[in-house]
């Protein structure tokens, strides 16, 4: 192997564990021992499929035009609520959206997420 390489492999295996470590944050995994084939598939799926999400969301961020990293939006949405109200005979349901911060607003945007504008 060629310097250039050895040091390239280097960043990759890198970059992996910064990998690794993005997807287990956010979502609360912890390193489990797993003795059945199909447990360990499992996890390595999910936690392929958190960091492709994760990524996936930064994506979309950043050609938005956002600076925030993918913790960070979700951290914002997650103050939004979603209520539903359904009256004592349940034949009448309505739901409703909290009002969004702006910062809020932006993240539903560059998602593509519909709110009703004109209440805010």
């Amino acid at each position: 192997m060629s310097t250039k390489e050895i040091i390239s492999a280097y960043y990759d295996k890198d970059g992996i564990e910064k990998a690794f470590c993005c997807i287990k944050q956010p979502i609360g995994l912890r390193p489990i021992r797993h003795w059945l084939d199909g447990r360990v598939k499992a996890h390595i799926f999910m936690c392929y499929l958190s960091y492709l999400l994760m990524k996936t969301l930064e994506h979309l961020l950043k050609k938005g035009g956002l600076t925030m990293n993918a913790v960070n939006a979700l951290k914002q949405l997650s103050e939004v609520k979603y209520v539903v109200v359904t009256n004592p005979k349940g034949d009448i349901t309505t739901s409703k959206i909290s009002i969004p911060s702006t910062e809020q607003r932006q993240i539903m945007d560059v998602l593509e997420v519909e709110y009703i504008k004109s209440e805010i």
